[in-house]
């Protein structure tokens, strides 16, 4: 059976979410005040000197293995039915980026100053980049394909995953863990973790038999690694192994709500 992993420090918890809107603003206003937000989110982006480089690395470790995969349409074997995640951190830029951009509105809303210290220190250990699991199992026996979390975080690269392999896939949600101070800043926002910037994890699509070699060599280098779910026939589409509610889509990265949220705590303070 092939098995999915995702490489991640930490996973995530699905928490609920909650709408927060200005009933007195104008469409215009509203419309002039998302330019502003996804200007400043473009602009955050930019200021995470090494990111490009990170990409460029990853492209050529990651997709240029995937696409030689793909020439010989071996991205998954459905004859192998099993899927499985290995992990590191998850949305580690999402959370370091909105602690960094707004540390003052999250503490008047109730962060405390180690949890803002902790998560705008993500960016640096264990940082974003996934070269290192990347060269880590590309050469191994049994890996079918890989694919960086980014944005719209794991429950958009996963849905990407399975439209590339004309695979479903099968998440089991309580393999899905998420770091503390991750939680609580999601939860303070009532944004969804599974759909925020993700940059720093890493899914890996491997053969059953292959699994166990893939687990030990990324934990014997120090990244934490998990079963995740499993890849249950062709076709497209992610669904819960238990059968409840639909798998989230996420139109926009979660971070723009964030973003919106906190520009309105700024605004309100100020």
């Amino acid at each position: 059976m092939s098995r999915l992993l995702i490489c991640i420090p930490a996973a995530w918890l699905l928490m609920g979410t909650a709408v927060f809107a200005d009933e007195g603003q104008s469409l215009r206003n509203n419309k002039q005040e998302l330019d502003r937000i996804k200007q400043q989110l473009t602009e955050t982006r930019q200021k995470i000197d090494s990111l490009n480089q990170l990409e460029a690395d990853l492209q050529e470790a990651v997709s240029g293995y995937s696409e030689s995969v793909n020439r010989n349409r071996k991205v998954i074997d459905r004859t192998e039915r099993q899927l499985n995640d290995v992990r590191k951190e998850l949305a580690i830029e999402g959370v370091a980026t909105i602690a960094h951009e707004y540390p003052l509105e999250l503490s008047k809303l109730g962060l405390s100053t180690a949890d803002l210290s902790r998560a705008q220190l993500l960016l640096e250990s264990p940082g974003i980049s996934v070269l290192q699991e990347a060269q880590l199992v590309s050469g191994l026996k049994g890996v079918k394909a890989m694919h960086d979390v980014t944005e719209g975080g794991l429950a958009t690269a996963l849905d990407e995953l399975s439209a590339a392999s004309s695979s479903r896939m099968l998440i089991d949600r309580a393999k899905i863990r998420i770091l503390p101070e991750a939680e609580k800043i999601c939860q303070t926002l009532g944004i969804d973790p599974l759909g925020l910037l993700g940059s720093g994890s890493l899914l890996i699509v491997c053969s059953e038999d292959a699994c166990q070699k893939v687990l030990s060599t990324l934990e014997s280098a120090g990244i934490n690694a998990e079963v995740l779910g499993q890849v249950s026939a062709s076709g497209r589409g992610v669904e819960w192994i238990s059968g409840e509610e639909k798998w989230p889509v996420f139109e926009t990265d979660e971070i723009s709500r964030a973003f919106e949220i906190l520009s309105q705590v700024r605004k309100e303070s100020g």
